[in-house]
């Protein structure tokens, strides 16, 4: 001790002690006190800089931590035996207990008579959080004790922390700690939410679970979930785990998902001193439906902040991967080595059944040194039977390294069958390699221009066909190319040396026998010091600069409001070309003579010279007609082409001439351009619903659809004069197809003075003496106009002749015509009669309304049903078609009969709908009473459909009493009926239809009835 101050008073019963100090070492107390006779203390005291771990005079336990209290303490104590009884009350001001920082706290707590101690209430406040507790330890050192820690930020708690470095979170800890001293029991559960790592790491939320018992070894198991982890940017997942720990660790769960991938192991972790190493029996990487599984154990240790991998093999069916190496977690530094052995790429990197997923076998290493910010990495990998993108080849061998500031590609060969392209050289980036991969991984082109580039790259007798799996448009792609090809500058604008060389080129139909080219780029600007193409002793010569941004990330790569010079000289060269450039163009070919050059901008060129195209052909897109023998006559007027002459042929008699010019324009792809042009027996067709043969004069102009998209627009001069015409399309039905854009308007005015046929499988009609306009404003066709009709029609295998009627296309959004139409038929009525039915069509085709009268003033409904059955009675009475057609076979039984159901019952039941038609045939019967039984035949059909006709009948005639019949007849066509018929019963007479007792009970009958004209 090295000071003891104090004044005491002593009154009767009591010493008052007043201004007491002690000092121990750098420990001060101060305070008052009253000691009783009778056995009660009761004390004041003010503590400063007090170690718990060092009061003197007192035995306390050697794990006691360490630390400088500060506040004030209140004591009362009563003499007891055992134990004095004692309350204690301890309020903490700014210090410390271990690495727990106090703010400030408060403990009440008491002392039992028989050795036991209970703390009523104790909370501290630390940085960023307030820690609770209570409890109690018994006479035998059984403690009781429940804690709740309430954290506000975690990131002010590093020092009680450690070595866990947290940035951020909030937390909440609830527990207790029950059991003798010695080797108490806990339990334990918390949550941290918004949890941040200083190394990046960060969390959306933690939760653990954890019991055990505290002791030497402790023994406890824990179960951990941590949601949303992540590494800066990069995701990495849910994480799930249990834990046992004794005296290692053991892994019985561990599962991180991230995505679609999942990392699974199992194992344990031992501490020698501190080093834990860990054995891992399986370990299971899975991504989407690919996984691959550890080869026997994994093998780790942690040193300090070294993670060393000693052995790690991972399956990738085939193949396999090896990893080795090093890792310092603080130093964010690493030392490793892969080794790739057979392992098929489809099943790595992307959906493996996709057609352009990357496929081939990779061998070779990897390793990996230094800063894991911008370590040295070095890579030679061979793959065998690559295929990228679609493009296949023989193999793909790359030799690359990686210093901090450094790419350099030793080598990286393609070869595909004869053929081979390299390339090889440096990249200088001018950041960090972690940083240039997360901004390749964003789409982030900033970096470009801190790269420096300086690579070369040859092709030698490549197969261009090799290239045509990589677009649907480079299917006819063909060729051998040798091309080499040198670049500087930066990513952001490359500098490029360009020379290569073509055989037996060909795309979309357009050959070259040779080609040549040699140019430069730079500035975004390509400058073409020669480009020759040459086919069948035709040439090519183009020559010039023209401004295009082939950068990595460029956005418009043909920059059109830049300057361009070029000259263009083509003798006899293929015109084929068209099609490759103007995708309008669905075919193009003949022979092309050009003398141009060309100056000002790509938006609006200036060109001088002169054209001319023989032997042409041409087919716009989306359409059928083609003009073939095309010759062309144009000269180059600055921003104008003027067409001098035009002429062509359509077919073997269509013919097509005419003149117009061509000129740039300001915001349109195709300019503005203008024709005239007369066809002689032009046809203009889509092969399914319509072709028109004219003759007329017409207007090509530019024009636009309802969507913005350049077209044609074709117009008539003057009414064309119909020479021939067809129309297929069903006019009953009102097309009402959506939207969708044309390949070109047009508003055609035809004079139709006959020979316009409407044909279907029931029509067969001409149209004539009118006008009609064609019209398409970029939605649908549209047909206006009226015209006269004449022809034959067919219903119910009835054919009418048309007697006067029209046609008149009136509606502007669809086709459907309106109609007036009066014509006759001709049926067989009774003694060879053939009786006359007149139709009447009115109304739109898609709702014709149809009516029927005759001479006879038969009703409608009538009429209908002797169209259907095909019969007309005598004297205005129906009788059934055998009788209709042949009436002589013999007195007419069945007339009372016949009279009272054809009149009444089969009205009745028409009316109804249950029933169509009913048909009665007289018969005698030949069994007892072969008088009895007048009535031979019952039948009723209905018909469900135009098309299809059901009936049902029962035969009453001779001795097949029972026989009766199911039928069916479906109009295939208006030439095609097919007929089938189920008869159940045993008829005896062969007449009927049997084959003598041994009959089947039931027979089916199967017609195909074919009309012919002739």
């Amino acid at each position: 001790m090295e000071a003891l101050t104090a004044r005491a008073n002593l009154v009767p019963g009591a010493v008052r002690i007043e201004d007491a100090f002690a000092r121990v070492k750098q420990a001060e107390v101060s305070g008052d006190a009253v000691i009783e006779t009778r056995g009660v203390l009761t004390a004041e005291a003010r503590l400063k800089n007090v170690d718990p771990a060092l009061l003197p005079w007192w035995r306390l336990p050697a794990n006691t931590p360490h630390g400088l209290l500060n506040g004030a303490a209140r004591v009362r104590a009563i003499r007891a035996k055992p134990y004095p009884i004692a309350s204690v009350g301890l309020d903490l001001h700014q210090g410390k207990l271990g690495r727990l920082a106090i703010d400030r706290g408060m403990v009440s707590a008491r002392f039992g008579q028989r050795g036991d101690v209970s703390i009523d209430t104790a909370w501290v406040d630390t940085p960023g959080a307030r820690l609770l507790g209570s409890g109690r330890i018994a006479p035998d050192s059984t403690l009781a004790f429940s804690f709740e820690a309430l954290v506000r930020d975690l990131g002010a708690m590093d020092s009680l922390l450690k070595p866990v470095a947290m940035e951020a979170g909030q937390a909440r800890i609830t527990g207790s700690i029950r059991g003798r001293s010695s080797a108490p029991d806990y339990q334990m559960r918390g949550i941290i939410t918004s949890g941040r790592l200083s190394n990046g790491m960060a969390f959306d939320s933690l939760r653990l679970t954890s019991r055990g018992r505290l002791g030497s070894p402790p023994s406890a198991v824990a179960e951990l979930a941590v949601a949303r982890l992540r590494a800066a940017d990069r995701p990495l997942g849910d994480v799930a785990s249990t834990l046992t720990i004794t005296d290692k660790i053991v892994f019985e769960r561990f599962r991180e998902t991230s995505g679609d991938t999942t990392l699974s192991l199992h194992g344990e972790v031992r501490f020698q001193g501190k080093t834990a190493l860990a054995t891992l029996d399986s370990l299971t990487v899975a991504v989407g439906a690919r996984e691959w599984r550890s080869q026997g154990p994994v093998e780790a240790s942690l040193a300090g902040d070294r993670l060393q991998i000693s052995h790690l093999t991972l399956a990738m069916d085939p193949g396999r991967l090896d990893i080795a190496g090093s890792a310092w977690l603080n130093a964010s530094r690493v030392d490793a080595r892969a080794n790739l052995q057979g392992i098929d790429l489809s099943r790595v990197i992307g959906p493996g059944e996709s057609p352009n997923a990357p496929r081939g076998i990779v061998e070779g290493d990897v390793l990996l040194a230094g800063p894991l910010a911008d370590p040295d990495i070095q890579a030679n990998l061979h793959v065998a039977r690559p295929r990228l993108g679609g493009v296949s080849g023989d193999s793909l061998s790359m030799n690359l390294s990686y210093a901090p500031g450094a790419l350099s590609v030793s080598e990286m060969r393609w070869v595909a069958g004869r053929g081979r392209a390299s390339l090889a050289g440096s990249a200088r980036p001018r950041l960090k390699f972690q940083d240039w991969i997360h901004a390749l991984s964003r789409g982030d082109d900033s970096w470009t221009s801190r790269v420096d580039l300086a690579l070369t790259g040859t092709a030698e007798s490549l197969d261009m066909t090799t290239f045509a799996p990589m677009d649907t448009s480079l299917r006819s792609l063909r060729g051998i190319t040798t091309a080499r090809v040198r670049v500087s500058g930066n990513a952001a604008e490359p500098i490029l040396e360009l020379e290569a060389r073509g055989s037996a080129l060909a795309l979309h139909g357009v050959e070259a026998d040779s080609a040549e080219f040699s140019g430069s780029y730079a500035h975004r600007r390509l400058t073409i010091s020669r480009l020759d193409f040459t086919r069948a002793g035709a040439q090519s010569h183009l020559e010039g600069f023209i401004p295009i941004d082939l950068a990595l990330y460029g956005g418009r790569r043909l920059l059109r409001d830049q300057p361009m010079a070029f000259k263009l000289r083509m003798a006899n060269a293929d015109f084929g070309v068209a099609a490759l450039f103007v995708p309008e163009l669905a075919a193009s070919a003949g022979k092309l003579n050009v003398i141009a050059d060309v100056e000002g901008t790509p938006s609006r060129p200036v060109i001088k010279g002169s054209l001319k195209l023989v032997e042409g052909i041409l087919r716009v897109a989306g359409r059928d007609e083609v003009v073939d023998g095309l010759e062309v006559d144009a000269t180059f007027d600055e921003h104008r082409i003027n067409v001098t002459r035009i002429l062509g042929r359509e077919g073997r008699r269509g013919r097509l001439s005419g003149s117009g010019y061509w000129q740039t324009a300001e915001g349109r792809r195709w300019g503005d351009y203008e024709f005239h042009l007369h066809a002689t027996e032009f046809t203009a067709t889509d092969r399914e619903t319509y072709l028109f043969r004219f003759s007329g004069d017409f207007l090509v102009r530019d024009g636009s659809n309802p969507q913005g998209e350049e077209v044609p627009r074709i117009t008539s001069v003057a009414p064309a004069m119909l020479s021939r015409g067809e129309l297929t399309m069903d006019l009953s039905r009102s097309r009402e197809e959506p939207d969708m854009p044309t390949p070109l308007l047009y508003d055609i005015v035809i004079e139709v003075p006959r020979n316009l046929w409407y044909r279907n499988l029931d029509t067969e009609v001409e149209l004539m003496n009118g006008q009609l306009t064609l019209r398409n404003e970029g939605l649908r066709d549209l047909i206006l106009g009226s015209l006269d009709v004449r022809g034959k029609y067919y219903m119910y295998s009835s054919e009418f002749r048309i007697m006067s009627g029209s046609i008149s296309f009136t509606t502007l959004d669809r086709i459907d015509p309106d109609i007036s139409i009066e014509a006759q038929t001709g049926l067989a009525g009774v003694a060879n009669e053939t009786r006359v039915i007149y139709q009447a069509l009115s109304g739109r085709a898609s709702q014709l309304k149809v009516h029927l009268h005759d001479d006879g003033g038969h009703s409608e409904a009538y009429l209908w049903k002797v169209i259907t059955i095909g019969q007309f009675s005598s004297a205005g009475e129906e009788v059934s078609a055998t009788e209709g057609l042949a009436p002589n076979v013999g007195p007419d039984a069945t007339l009372p009969v016949r009279n009272y159901l054809f009149r009444n019952a089969e009205r009745w039941l028409a009316d109804v709908g249950f029933i169509d038609t009913i048909d009665l045939k007289s018969g005698t019967a030949t069994g007892p009473n072969p008088t009895g039984n007048p009535i031979g035949l019952l039948g009723v059909g209905k018909y469900v459909t135009p098309e299809l006709y059901v009936k049902y009948s029962r035969n009453f005639s001779g001795t097949a009493e029972e026989t009766q019949s199911l039928s069916a007849e479906y109009r295939v066509t208006r030439h095609l009926l097919l007929r089938g018929e189920q008869i159940r019963g045993k008829p005896l007479n062969p007449a009927a239809g049997g084959v003598g007792p041994n009959a089947p009970l039931q027979q089916y009958n199967l017609d195909l009835k074919v009309r012919l004209e002739y």
